[in-house]
């Protein structure tokens, strides 16, 4: 109790930072490793940083930092690490600009201007074209050609009663449909969610959560492995989570509960971890507007992730008007802000 705490790692990876290397942190003296990877952390490397003694790593990979390093984080025995930022170089000369002298022909100048103005209007008149075609097509058309641009796996129909045997066996039932357990690659396990006919929800919900899961990626958000949007066949295909939701555990319909306080305070913490990425690592930011135990998945360790999207709503600016906060989804479990 005698000894004073300090901070001796910094871990900020993927955390959705963005402007310039904060002056606050040479205020941790005992800094020995920091991790700022993974953001999107802009400007030059700061010369404090290198005034740091205590600290031997540095991670600021994947980031859009610029400019020149400081020779004092080129330092013996400082571990510097910044792959993945292509404006950054190790010495001055590299952001001065290099005088060319003009050794093309005028003519040559004319005539590739001349291709880029035919390449653009050729553009042009196939976007038009497109667009009057997809004008005349009706809802649904349209909204297939815009999830085939996707990069989410597309799945046939076909390939869903496959990959789930014919729908032989049932993880359980939502507002949006029924889920099936399935397999992928003959070897990993999914979960298939298939609207259903009767179901509230449909094709607005569907493209929402397509939307949402094929941009955003974090460890406490379900992963989406694919879809299928095929006539009137719709489903939603996820990773698959041993340990079914957190409502099952709760209510005691999986027997006897497992989950002691400790593990629910994780599971809190990581539910908060999840809505975090989507409040603010999102542009613009997103509100899930359905978050339940019903809607918190546990995989094979107890680590919760969140799910159903369908509901969830982007917001451009904080300066919305009320209408636009109306609650969705199961009353009472709109986001806490």
């Amino acid at each position: 109790m005698s000894t004073p705490l300090r901070i001796t790692t910094l871990n900020l990876s993927s955390s959705g930072l963005t402007g310039t290397i904060a002056a606050a942190i040479q205020n941790l003296t005992q800094l020995e490793t920091m991790d700022l990877s993974n953001n999107n952390l802009t400007g030059g490397l700061p010369d404090f940083l290198g005034n740091m003694k205590s600290l031997s790593v540095i991670n600021l990979s994947g980031n859009n930092l610029s400019g020149s390093i400081p020779q004092a984080l080129q330092r013996e025995g400082l571990k510097l690490l910044v792959e993945g930022n292509p404006k950054l170089c190790f010495s001055d000369s590299c952001i001065k600009p290099h005088k060319k002298k003009p050794v093309v022909p005028i003519v040559a100048s004319v005539v590739s201007a001349a291709v880029v103005i035919a390449i653009l209007v050729l553009f042009l008149i196939f976007k038009n074209k497109k667009s009057t075609v997809l004008q005349g097509q009706p809802r649904k058309s349209r909204m297939k050609l815009k999830f085939a641009n996707k990069n989410s796996k597309r799945f046939t129909y076909s390939e869903i009663i496959q990959m789930t045997n014919n729908f032989q066996r049932v993880l359980g039932k939502g507002g949006f449909g029924m889920v099936y357990h399935g397999t992928v690659n003959d070897s990993d396990q999914v979960a298939v969610k298939v609207l259903s006919k009767s179901s509230a929800q449909g094709y607005k919900e569907f493209k929402a959560e397509v939307d949402l899961l094929v941009r955003v990626h974090h460890t406490n958000l379900v992963i989406l492995v694919g879809y299928c949007y095929e006539s009137d066949h719709l489903a939603l295909v996820y990773e698959f989570l041993p340990n079914a939701d957190l409502k099952q555990h709760l209510s005691g319909k999986r027997g006897r509960s497992v989950i002691n306080w400790s593990v629910r305070l994780h599971i809190a913490l990581d539910t908060a971890l999840g809505l975090e990425y989507l409040h603010i690592g999102c542009t613009p930011p997103m509100v899930h507007r359905d978050v339940k135990t019903a809607n918190i998945l546990l995989d094979e360790n107890f680590k919760a992730k969140l799910a159903d999207f369908g509901l969830s709503r982007s917001f451009q600016s904080r300066g919305e008007s009320q209408e636009s906060t109306v609650i969705a989804g199961t009353i009472g479990y709109l986001d806490p802000e």
